[in-house]
């Protein structure tokens, strides 16, 4: 019964933690006051895409990496170089609430990864110099400095 009853326990420990969403991305306001997206790569992993939709429905800007080297920054709304505007329904940023998908390509061969979290415009604004937002482990937008985001990144790999 004993036997039983441990490796219960370590059957539970061993399926109780599972990862989070990759930390391949995340926000900040600029010094010009645009939003900026943020790849966290690993080596060898480049950008492919990146999406934003207004929770309240309507356009979205949607852009795909072109092939070679795309830059690893951004500002949302802008074309960038590297980059393919698909979707430019979205042209401005206001009040509420704004989800972003990002996904990338060749981590650990071609496997890709992808990170999704929601923001907002005042939490943005909120963040202490130095801080971006980014997706926990639950998957929640969560302010963090830029070298806890890169440390997050580095991590994943």
């Amino acid at each position: 019964m004993r036997r039983i009853a441990v490796m219960l326990m370590a059957l539970g420990v061993l399926t109780g933690c599972t990862p989070g969403p990759s930390p391949i991305a995340a926000l900040h306001l600029g010094a010009d006051g645009r939003v900026k997206l943020l790849y966290g790569l690993c080596e060898g992993e480049q950008p492919r895409s990146a999406s934003l939709a207004p929770g309240s429905g309507g356009g979205t800007w949607t852009v795909l990496a072109l092939d070679g080297k795309p830059a690893a920054e951004l500002t949302l709304l802008e074309k960038a170089p590297g980059w393919e505007q698909t979707s430019a329904e979205l042209d401005a940023l206001g009040p509420g609430r704004y989800f972003l998908e990002v996904t990338t390509g060749g981590y650990r061969g071609n496997q890709r990864r992808n990170a999704r979290f929601d923001f907002t415009l005042d939490g943005l604004r909120g963040l202490a110099d130095g801080q971006v937002l980014a997706a926990d482990a639950d998957g929640k937008a969560t302010p963090m400095t830029r070298g806890e985001f890169a440390e997050r990144a580095r991590e994943s790999c």
